[in-house]
């Protein structure tokens, strides 16, 4: 019995809803588990949108900071590349506080499923990603030590060595436009 009440959780989480793309509805969908599908197909004279045939998944790719992200044609052939974990958060999350930056709860940036992410503050991302170990920084101490030694005079260039950071990483720590909200 338990076993059973298991499995029918677990399949009732696997089932895929699919909302219209903002901007793009009627052309392309985006599911509750982080695929695009496109109702455009190829042609002679390009795409052509076609409600009578079963629309097609897009490839992804991945950009250098490992998003997942598709590229999308609108009706005047222009293309958008567009980050699915934004296309899922825009389709299914409400966005009541107009939060500006999405989180992926799990830490894992191709993991773009409704229930792994949330609407977030600026701080609030910064916050989760020092406190689960997913920024260059890994603690809200090493940042007090990175703001400690500049001001004891140790250069910027020395400073982003000894934590595997860029120069420019490091002035914007010390320069607080960086984990503001850690005091020294």
């Amino acid at each position: 019995m338990t076993a059973m009440v298991l499995l029918s959780s677990w399949m009732a989480s696997q089932v895929e809803f699919w909302k219209p793309v903002q901007g793009y509805e009627g052309y392309y969908d985006v599911s509750s588990q982080g695929r695009v599908r496109s109702w455009r197909h190829p042609c002679r004279r390009g795409h052509m949108l076609r409600r009578d045939i079963a629309p097609r998944v897009l490839k992804e790719s991945l950009n250098n900071r490992g998003y997942r992200r598709v590229i999308l044609e609108n009706a005047n052939g222009g293309r958008k590349t567009l980050f699915v974990h934004q296309l899922v958060a825009k389709a299914f999350i409400p966005n009541l506080e107009e939060r500006t930056q999405i989180n992926h709860l799990t830490g894992l940036k191709k993991d773009c499923r409704v229930e792994g992410l949330e609407w977030t503050t600026p701080a609030e991302n910064t916050r989760h990603a020092v406190r689960h170990g997913l920024s260059a920084v890994k603690s809200e101490e090493q940042v007090r030590e990175i703001r400690r030694m500049a001001k004891s005079g140790i250069s910027q260039a020395l400073i982003a060595r000894q934590f595997n950071l860029s120069s420019g990483g490091v002035c914007l720590i010390i320069q607080r436009k960086r984990y503001a909200y850690i005091d020294d």
